[in-house]
């Protein structure tokens, strides 16, 4: 709609460096029992997140002989088991108050740890500095949760009929295409990017049958 009314879109796919490592639990839990998750459900929540450690174990070859040496165990704080039910949705729970922090400059899409920020301006000079504020707020949000973004593997795409005036945000990437949620976007829409890909997976699929 923004798009049709001349206004000029820019996207910042925001790019979690591994996401689910860095949860803190304490302040997961604190964020958990404000949503009102308490009583029972708390408790439980809490108990599958304490007292979790990790070690690391080597095994190696000596004399035909396969020995294993294990490190000390080290409680963990941090972080929620990787491939769990849980996994997504406690991160979903953690980062929801993110949007609320930025609504006043964009509008953020979350899914997971895949987040991005859209910010519309008519004036491709608003634009230049709401997309710069956001995306500083969006760092000051990840320094007070422990977070860590990736400004290197995050990415910008501009859409609109001025997109090419607008200029681009310090030490991120400007991209003319983005995979986003297993879709590659481009920043005219066309949708040729990904439509290319898919004809290639097939045609190298055909092939093999």
């Amino acid at each position: 709609d923004k798009l049709e009314e001349g206004t000029t879109v820019t996207a910042i796919l925001l790019d979690f460096s591994k996401a689910f490592d860095c949860l803190g639990h304490n302040l997961l839990i604190q964020k958990v029992r404000a949503m009102g998750v308490k009583g029972m459900a708390g408790k439980w929540l809490a108990s599958y997140l304490e007292g979790r450690s990790q070690m690391v174990e080597i095994t190696y070859k000596k004399n035909n002989t396969i020995y294993k040496t294990t490190s000390t165990p080290l409680p963990l704080n941090r972080g929620v088991p990787q491939g769990s039910v849980l996994g997504p949705v406690l991160f979903i729970l953690f980062s929801n108050d993110l949007p609320r922090c930025l609504e006043e400059y964009c509008q953020v899409i979350l899914y997971a740890d895949d987040a991005a920020m859209l910010v519309a301006k008519k004036e491709v000079q608003d634009l230049e500095i709401t997309s710069y504020v956001s995306l500083s707020l969006a760092k000051q949000y990840c320094q007070q949760n422990d977070l860590v973004l990736n400004e290197h593997k995050t990415q910008q795409l501009t859409f609109g009929r001025r997109n090419t005036e607008a200029a681009g945000l310090p030490e991120i990437e400007a991209s003319y295409e983005a995979k986003y949620l297993g879709v590659i976007i481009d920043n005219k829409l066309t949708w040729t990017p990904h439509i290319d890909q898919l004809i290639k997976k097939l045609s190298s699929n055909t092939y093999v049958i």
